[in-house]
């Protein structure tokens, strides 16, 4: 790799050694895929993949929670959630309320390990000049 390489895609390098995804741009597709070895050419486009970001659930949403483990960040115990409140939208886990917020900062999903919040989709978007 030459030094103007090296500069050019010194961001996604330092993210691939720190264990972060990288895709580049597929012009064909006109998608952004990810690769497990990047190649780093000059005449394509690196990005580090977007990380997925949450929202805490709506006092509507919550009440599909009823009936779920969730794990506590900070004790890693596993809790199950048995009530939902109509009035004001929260549940009930172990021995007290939470809100969506509460949760979305305090415990994360059983089935998957991510935050306990409503998932924003990732729009593939892709900034590339000369593309429109």
């Amino acid at each position: 790799m030459k030094k103007e390489q090296a500069k050019k895609h010194l961001k996604e390098i330092i993210a691939l050694s720190e264990g972060k995804q990288i895709q580049y741009l597929n012009v064909h597709m006109n998608n952004w895929e990810t690769t497990d070895n990047p190649e780093f050419a000059t005449d394509t486009e690196y990005r580090i993949k977007p990380e997925p970001t949450y929202r805490a659930y709506t006092p509507q949403e919550t009440r599909s929670l009823v009936g779920a483990i969730l794990i506590q960040n900070t004790t890693g115990d596993h809790m199950l959630v048995t009530k939902w409140s109509p009035v004001v939208g929260h549940v009930f886990i172990h021995d007290r309320w939470y809100s969506g917020e509460e949760l979305l900062q305090q415990f994360k999903n059983h089935d998957d390990g991510m935050s306990c919040g409503y998932r924003m989709e990732i729009v593939n978007y892709f900034e590339v000049k000369g593309y429109e």
